[in-house]
């Protein structure tokens, strides 16, 4: 499948063309034709999973959280794990379970952007320094959900389509990237920031230079950037713990 790396009519109208082969496809090797009827249940019950969620992460904004970074990461890694009718079950006796907890103690409030990170021991490397992860721009993390879908049940294939494509998701798209740093360091501020940590996957085309053009936005907001290089394997937490330590407590400071 072709994703377009930038976002207008012309581009929609492509991209919902390559989901239409990709459910024929489909269609074909199940047996269970895809039409725009299931695809309205479906969207209904993946902005179920978008609102709990929601929910989820307003308690990591809590001037209190009661949710580690790492244990939010681990949650919603789980929805590529379970059908949305479990996840959704799941995540609703979570939710009522966490919201009985004591609030995490921390020494700083941090947020998590970069590459690509499905590895919750990462964020625990940094949080076991004292530093709570209360916000990410991750895309195994809080990105993967977005706001709900605006469906238009006589077209939810194009629904879809324009939805995936106009969101701010990732720098690979050409034609937003003012955007998603706007919206880091928006994020940031509703979430109480005290410093992001850029993680920068080794030869990660997508994040590999935007610390450039984001950080001058950090600055002007106040917020100082601590950057990271990583390896797909925990090869190097010793030297993210002792990175880690030092940037909180120059946050401390």
């Amino acid at each position: 499948m072709d994703a377009p790396r930038i976002t207008n009519e012309t581009t929609i109208e492509f991209y919902k063309e390559e989901l239409r082969g990709l459910a024929d496809a489909l269609g074909e090797l199940t047996g269970q034709k895809v039409t725009d009827e299931r695809l309205c249940e479906a969207v209904e019950k993946y902005n179920e999973i978008r609102k709990l969620i929601a929910e989820v992460n307003q308690l990591r904004r809590a001037e209190e959280p009661v949710i580690s970074g790492a244990e939010a990461l681990a949650l919603m890694i789980k929805a590529g794990d379970m059908e949305p009718d479990e996840y959704i079950e799941k995540l609703t006796e979570f939710l009522k379970d966490a919201k009985t907890r004591a609030p995490i103690e921390s020494r700083a409030r941090l947020m998590v952007i970069g590459s690509a990170l499905d590895n919750p021991a990462y964020l625990k490397v940094i949080e076991d320094k004292g530093g709570l992860v209360v916000a990410d721009d991750l895309c195994f993390g809080e990105r993967n959900f977005g706001e709900p879908i605006a469906l238009d049940e006589s077209d939810a294939l194009g629904s879809i389509a324009k939805y995936y494509l106009s969101r701010n998701t990732c720098p690979r798209s050409l034609d937003n990237r003012p955007a998603i740093h706007s919206e880091i360091v928006k994020k940031a501020k509703e979430y109480g920031v005290q410093g992001v940590v850029y993680q920068k996957m080794q030869n990660c085309e997508c994040w590999g230079g935007e610390a450039f053009y984001l950080e001058p936005a950090l600055k002007e907001a106040g917020i100082p950037m601590l950057q990271v290089e990583r390896e797909e394997q925990m090869s190097n937490a010793g030297q993210l713990a002792i990175r880690a330590e030092a940037f909180i407590e120059m946050l401390e400071h």
